[in-house]
């Protein structure tokens, strides 16, 4: 499958409020991340992105497809058990990539491993880009996704409406939309 420069169909609100909807949400703008694009390409995994886009936006649009679910989480494991080298990017897309297993076995199996993960996928790519990228564009983003954290755990692990600013963090990561 070759990788698809297309603007992306999905709308701009959350739908689903759930720790899995959440992770999907802040897993997007990884999927758009110029590095990590380049190194997939490169490593024949662009046909993770286009997986991965299609299932962020069905889970947080609400109807995620097991199908979809299952295929990409396989591809996964078959691509994380043969890439090891170390490159520029590569980091940022083990690590969506675990983020996207992670989620993909919550919509699958059930349990609440996504949202931490995509946490974690997040922190990484922004800690990276903080060392030489627009220092308070990128606290704004993390202020951010502090608040929502802490509101998410206030409420009890139901995902709000809040949510990061996607536009926010497409712009840190410099990502096309």
């Amino acid at each position: 499958m070759v990788y698809d420069a297309k603007k992306p169909k999905k709308e701009t609100i959350m739908k689903q409020k759930n720790p899995a909807a959440l992770a999907a949400w802040n897993l997007y703008p990884l999927t758009r991340d110029p590095a990590i694009i380049a190194f997939l390409v490169k490593n024949d995994g662009d046909d993770i992105l286009a997986q991965a886009r299609d299932l962020l936006e069905q889970s947080w649009q609400g109807g995620p497809d097991p199908a979809l679910a299952a295929a990409l989480q396989t591809r996964l494991i078959d691509y994380l058990w043969e890439k090891n080298d170390d490159e520029s990017g590569e980091q940022g897309a083990i690590e969506l990539l675990s983020a996207l297993d992670a989620l993909c076995r919550d919509l699958l199996a059930g349990g609440n491993r996504a949202q931490k993960a995509a946490e974690n996928a997040l922190d990484y790519r922004l800690n990276y880009l903080a060392e030489s990228g627009d220092a308070a564009a990128l606290a704004e983003v993390q202020r951010q996704l502090q608040e929502q954290r802490a509101t998410l755990a206030k409420s009890s692990g139901k995902a709000i409406a809040l949510g990061s600013d996607q536009e926010a963090l497409l712009t840190v990561l410099g990502a096309a939309r």
